[in-house]
This record gives C-alpha cells, sequence and structure tokens, in this order.
C-alpha cells in the first residue's frame, strides 16, 4: 500500500485486496466506507489531507455530524485512530433500546427518572463496554497480573456468569440493563444512584474506581464510537428520554477530566430535531463538528480512487503516459488535473450550452463524496470498454448522471423523511410547475395551484398509513402539519437543497446558493430570485421558459478552483 500522506504515485503496486473493491464494474470504488471490510484498504482510500479532517482533529468533538454521504462513519472511526485508549465500538441503536426498554419497565414501576438520572444510568451501562474492553483487549502497560484487574474480570465473569472474554459487547450492556432492572426491584434508590450496584461482591462505584487506576497508570482514555443513528430515525420521538439522558452523557464525556470520551455521530438531516430533545442544547452539544466538504476535496478523494484503478487495471498506458504517471493525486491541483484528463473538456447537455466536463458532473451534486462517487461509477459504466482507454467520452458523462440522479434525489429526499416526511410527492407537484429561474411570487402561485393539493394528499396517504400500523412505528413528526404555509413550505425546499437563492450570472450559468453550502438556514427574501438544483429540476423535470432558461443553474462552491467555505 501506498503512503496515504504522499498518495500513489506511478511506482506503487495496489494490493491483491484492492480489486474486490475498485475494478472494471467500480473505478471508483464502493460509495459508502463501511462496504469496506478491508481495514488497510479503508486507511488507504480515506484523505487525511483536508481541511474537514484537520478542523475534526483539532477540534476533537464529541459530536461529528454531517449529511447522509458526507462520510461521518469513516471520520468517526478515523478520528479514534489518533486516540491513546482502549476504542470500543457501540451499536448505538441495540444500546437506545435497551435503555428504552429499562426506562419503560421503570416507569411501570412509578419510578420518576429525570434527565440527570437517565445520564446516570447511561453512564453506568456504557462504563461496562469499557470494562469488557478492558478485560478483552488489555492495553499495552497494563499488567494481567494485578489485583485490580483480577477484580474487574471477576465482576464481569459474576455478572455475564462465564468467563467475560466470551461475552459480547452488545451483552454485556443489555446483561446490566436486566440486572439494574431486578436490582431497582428490591432497592429504589438504585435508580438515583446506578452506581451503587453489587454485583457479586463488588459494587460498580468501587469497579469504576479500580478502572481508573489502571488507566491512569497507563495514561490512557478509552474511547467509545457511537454511530448508525439514523438506522432507528422514525422511532426517535419514541426513545426521547433516553436521548435526552445520552446526548447529556455524551456532553459530558467532552469535558477535560472525563474518564472516557464518547465520539457520537449524527445525520445534519436532524440536527434541528435532535437539538430539540436536548434539556440543555448549549450544553450537551458544546463540543461539535459540522462536515462540510469542498468541490476540491471531494475530487481529490475520487482522483485517488481512479488512480489505484489504472495501477490496477491499465499499468502499461499508466507508465506510457507520462503526464499522468507523474501526478501526485495528495495535491489537489494534480487529483484536478487526473480528472480533467479523463474526463471530456467540453459536454453539450443542457440547452445546448457547452461546459466543461467537471463542472457539468459536480453541478450535478451536493458536493458529497458519495454522490460524486456514484456518479463517476456511473458514467464508466456508460463507456464500452476498449482497448487501452481510460477516459469516456461526452454521451457517456451525460447519460451515466440521468442513470443515478433519480437515485441521488431519493436518497436526500429520505434522509429528511423525518422532518420532511412529504418532500418528495411536493417536489414531484411543484418543480416541473416552475422554470430553473423563478421569482418568490412566481413560487407562491405554484404553492397555491398545486403545492397545497400535494401537501393535502400527503397528509392523507400518511393519515392511512398510522391508522394501519401500530402506533410506535410512528412519531409526531412523521405526519406534516396540514396548516403548513407558505413559508414552510418554502423553507422545506430550501432545507433538502432543492430550491437556491440565485447570487450571479455569468455567461452560461444561474449561479445560486444552497443551503447545504452554509452552515446555518439560508435566508431567502421575497424580493431574491431562485433556482432550482440542477439534480431536481432534472428529475422532477422543471418546465422549460425559452425566455428566462438561456443558462443552466450552476451552484455556488462547484469551482473546485476556490474553497467556497469560510475560513
Amino acid at each position: 500500500m501506498s503512503d496515504r500522506g504522499r498518495g500513489p504515485s506511478a511506482d506503487d503496486r495496489p494490493g491483491p485486496d484492492v480489486e474486490p473493491y475498485i475494478n472494471r464494474n467500480a473505478p471508483f470504488g464502493p460509495v459508502a466506507s463501511e462496504q469496506i471490510k478491508d481495514q488497510l484498504l479503508r486507511d488507504e482510500l480515506f484523505d487525511r489531507e483536508n481541511r474537514a479532517y484537520a478542523h475534526l482533529m483539532r477540534h476533537d468533538p464529541a459530536f461529528v455530524v454531517g449529511r447522509r454521504g458526507a462520510g461521518k462513519t469513516t471520520f468517526l472511526h478515523s478520528v479514534s485512530n489518533g486516540d491513546s485508549g482502549p476504542v470500543t465500538v457501540v451499536d448505538t441503536s441495540n444500546a437506545v433500546a435497551e435503555i428504552e426498554e429499562l426506562l419503560r419497565s421503570l416507569y411501570s414501576l412509578e419510578f420518576e427518572m429525570f434527565a440527570e438520572h437517565v445520564a446516570r444510568l447511561w453512564d453506568a451501562a456504557l462504563w461496562h463496554h469499557v470494562l469488557l474492553t478492558l478485560i478483552q483487549s488489555p492495553p499495552e502497560g497494563i499488567d494481567q497480573d494485578d489485583e485490580r484487574y483480577d477484580t474487574i474480570r471477576v465482576y464481569l465473569h459474576d455478572l455475564a456468569d462465564r468467563h467475560p472474554r466470551t461475552v459480547t459487547q452488545d451483552e454485556v450492556f443489555s446483561l446490566f440493563c436486566e440486572r439494574f432492572l431486578e436490582e431497582a426491584m428490591d432497592r429504589r434508590s438504585l435508580a438515583r444512584n446506578p452506581s451503587s450496584i453489587v454485583i457479586g461482591e463488588t459494587s460498580l462505584g468501587h469497579i469504576v474506581g479500580l478502572a481508573n487506576e489502571l488507566l491512569a497508570d497507563v495514561e490512557l482514555q478509552p474511547v467509545l464510537l457511537m454511530d448508525s443513528i439514523e438506522d432507528f430515525k422514525r422511532l426517535l420521538i419514541q426513545h426521547t428520554s433516553a436521548i435526552e439522558g445520552l446526548f447529556m452523557q455524551v456532553g459530558r464525556s467532552a469535558q477535560p477530566k472525563a474518564s472516557y470520551r464518547i465520539r457520537f455521530s449524527f445525520p445534519a438531516e436532524l440536527w434541528h430535531v435532535l437539538r430539540e430533545m436536548s434539556l440543555n442544547p448549549l450544553k450537551d452539544f458544546g463540543s461539535f463538528v459540522l462536515l462540510h466538504w469542498s468541490a476540491r476535496e471531494i475530487l481529490k478523494i475520487a482522483a485517488h480512487r481512479y488512480l489505484l484503478y489504472l495501477h490496477h487495471f491499465h499499468e502499461p498506458y499508466l507508465r506510457s503516459n507520462r503526464a499522468l504517471s507523474s501526478l501526485n493525486v495528495e495535491r489537489e491541483r494534480d487529483a484536478l488535473a487526473l480528472l480533467k484528463a479523463v474526463l471530456p473538456d467540453r459536454i453539450r447537455g443542457e440547452l445546448g450550452i457547452e461546459e466543461e466536463g467537471i463542472a457539468y458532473v459536480l453541478r450535478h451534486t451536493q458536493l458529497l463524496p458519495r454522490h460524486l462517487l456514484r456518479m463517476l461509477n456511473a458514467i464508466w459504466l456508460r463507456e464500452p470498454a476498449r482497448d487501452g482507454a481510460v477516459a469516456v467520452e461526452p454521451g457517456a458523462v451525460i447519460q451515466g448522471v440521468r442513470d443515478v440522479e433519480d437515485q441521488i434525489v431519493t436518497e436526500i429526499c429520505k434522509a429528511y423523511e423525518l422532518v420532511h416526511p412529504t418532500a418528495n410527492e411536493v417536489c414531484r407537484a411543484v418543480i416541473k410547475n416552475l422554470p430553473r429561474r423563478f421569482t418568490d411570487s412566481q413560487l407562491h402561485r405554484t404553492f397555491n395551484q398545486v403545492g397545497k393539493g400535494a401537501l393535502k394528499r400527503a397528509n392523507e396517504r400518511l393519515q392511512q398509513a398510522q391508522a394501519a400500523e401500530p402506533a410506535r412505528a410512528f412519531n409526531a413528526f412523521a405526519v406534516p402539519d396540514p396548516r403548513m404555509d407558505y413559508f414552510d413550505f418554502k423553507a422545506m425546499l430550501l432545507e433538502i437543497g432543492c430550491l437556491g437563492r440565485l447570487i450571479d450570472e455569468t455567461e452560461r450559468y444561474h449561479v445560486a446558493e444552497f443551503e447545504y453550502t452554509v452552515h446555518y438556514r439560508l435566508a431567502v427574501s421575497d424580493v431574491d430570485e431562485m433556482c432550482v438544483h440542477p439534480l431536481f429540476s432534472g428529475v422532477y423535470q422543471s418546465m422549460a421558459d425559452p425566455e428566462i432558461d438561456k443558462r443552466v443553474v450552476y451552484p455556488y462552491g462547484t469551482n473546485p478552483e476556490i474553497d467556497h467555505r469560510p475560513r
């Protein structure tokens, strides 16, 4: 494997583990890092030379927030690579379900449990992940013959009734919750002081003290990684108490003297919902980083993968082409040069407007790595294999983008489904009645003509689905408010990146700013003009207006020569 800090060059050779992931059917590899099971290859493909990663390492956050496809999972695990303490991956869905089930049982027994008590319960339960990792994978420097270490091992043995090396992380969490409920029924004060629980002959509080001593001896701080909250987003509202306490504990783990640290990732699409579920969002979410990519950074990811592909499948071509073989794709300029060399110099797409191949592809993304990788793989699949060919023709680019833009838009709408369950149906009804560029009054008129009806139909459909399914499968956000007015409707389309604010014009482009490029709500006044994002105008067939649509939409931030993000 090449040194990722330096990047691959013509002298590097990809290892035998590359081909299952990067091949002729997927020259740019999997769109999601979790699909790559080989840890060495995952590390090889991860780009640490970018601003997003530098920001993460500098701020050492408790929360990693990013849109679906932004690479939250990859970043979450990469942060742990720089930590010196033992790392444990927690199945967040199972953990929340266990705590919620425990809380329901306690409530049924008329226990009073406030957020502070639930946070303490989370702390006690999560300590069992730390303890099990300490026994199953003892860090270097810890003496396994130490009496303190043996006491921890005996405690876990008494909890599981078998040797702790045979217990899984999910099992130890569940076993603690079961034992806690049994003990709390006999001693009600335990609910307010979970660390006082006694397993065998030893209290959890004593065990935690021993573990802290052992870790202090070797100057290590454990790290718990919590991911995949998207897997149970439909149940978030039912888990309010559990989530409130969890967020409180995650926030506390960011304090300088915390015994362990939690790294928690969740989707930016649910950012506002999750903040509302915290009793003290300013305190709980004081340590977070929001992942925002630039065009040049996602191009660098794609270029690195494609160069690995060339090494593996087009080595003779690469060696005979000195211009390509001399490129170091760790440099953003070289990464851009590689992709420009294999994508068409000019493409004539919508309205017959001629533009660069790179620009055409990038403006059909929302600046997410997953969007770009999916499009490039589709483009290369459209290009018939030819001897020695590494570049693609304009027709393959246009058709490849068409092949996947519906998948990408569907994924965007699904990511916002919890907060905007009507997004897909409303877009389908509204966008075909709008030109690519329009005024606020035009949008308002379209809302009155077709948007209200689409909202009403979606509301009726979701109410019928709710009546047909168990109540627990839905939540307060699952059915749209039938009173949604124009301003709510407009805010929804701005938030999902369907509409943006017109900020400039060039000879061939309407330049528009979209909410996914900013860290805040995009403000659009009633005198601002708006544009439909190319992805949405393609999928939902924006109405052509020959008097206005003489240019295509170019989302601000698409230019790889400029980093659009504020310093």
